[in-house]
């Protein structure tokens, strides 16, 4: 909601149009909104950041989605940065930026519910659930991404997605309409002779099962061990025995009586450095 920091990203808009855009969300009916933050960046102080976080709670959204700025390889932020044209961000400056929105989105009657959203009491993203738990989802349109389980095996998934282009995915879906063809099985070569599709990836066995344990812990009510292992068919607390005795032991992971894993409170900011420890090397 600072005008100076959306110019230095490059937005097109200021902050009035973007509360004039959620405004108009409004007027035309729907019920349930989400706004993206971004804290952390060049030149942000924690004054403008507790501004903007007052602004956005007087906006009323029913959901709230806040980044911390990652400087990506091949934007020109991080080559401002490397030119020195703007400074390094400072990462304990976003520890307190996001410890400020926590209590501060608590105190506005807004649900914690994952590493990075909030919500309204039951208005958290049931599209975004669906990747923390690891489900399956299908996406429709130029440029969309979905993921199946494929084969024997649960799991063996498959994400794969369609070409970009809205004239090439609308001439090829028009061909593979009149030809009247469908998918003889949900598998990889099904699912590659689908005309719109542009190219996918075959998930294995190390890559799901270290995806099931970083993405479910990213929820902070924690995550179903048994539940999760029997969803894909490995068994996940034997296969991360000693990380997860490790991360207990360290405070990093915490076991609730019920039996869910989550994340302990005082590991939200170096979350990544628990996911790490699932990842396939």
């Amino acid at each position: 909601m600072d005008n100076g920091l959306l110019a230095m990203l490059g937005r097109r808009h200021d902050a009035a149009e973007a509360a004039e855009a959620l405004a108009r969300c409004r007027n035309a009916g729907f019920d349930n909104v989400n706004l993206d933050l971004m804290y952390g960046l060049p030149q942000q102080d924690i004054a403008q950041w507790r501004d903007t976080v007052a602004q956005v709670i007087a906006l009323a959204p029913e959901h709230l989605s806040l980044y911390s700025l990652t400087l990506e390889e091949g934007t020109p932020l991080l080559r401002w940065v490397e030119q020195g044209r703007l400074p390094e961000p400072d990462p304990d400056l976003a520890a307190d930026m996001y410890d400020h929105a926590r209590a501060a989105l608590a105190d506005a009657g807004y649900r914690h519910y994952e590493i990075s959203n909030w919500s309204r009491y039951g208005l958290e993203s049931e599209h975004n659930l669906a990747y923390w738990r690891n489900l399956e989802w299908i996406g429709v349109g130029p440029g969309a991404h979905s993921s199946l389980r494929v084969g024997d095996a649960r799991s063996a998934g498959c994400r794969f997605w369609t070409v970009r282009s809205p004239r090439d995915y609308a001439k090829r879906a028009g061909a593979w309409a009149t030809a009247a063809r469908r998918w003889a099985s949900v598998s990889a070569d099904g699912i590659r002779s689908v005309p719109t599709v542009d190219d996918l990836e075959v998930i294995d066995e190390a890559t799901a099962a270290a995806e099931t344990m970083f993405l479910g812990l990213r929820l902070l009510e924690g995550m179903d061990l048994s539940a999760a292992s029997t969803h894909i068919g490995i068994d996940l607390a034997a296969r991360y025995e000693g990380e997860l005795a490790e991360l207990t032991a360290e405070g990093l992971l915490v076991w609730e009586t019920d039996g869910r894993l989550r994340l302990a409170e005082e590991a939200y900011l170096v979350a990544n450095q628990v996911f790490t420890r699932f990842l396939v090397e």
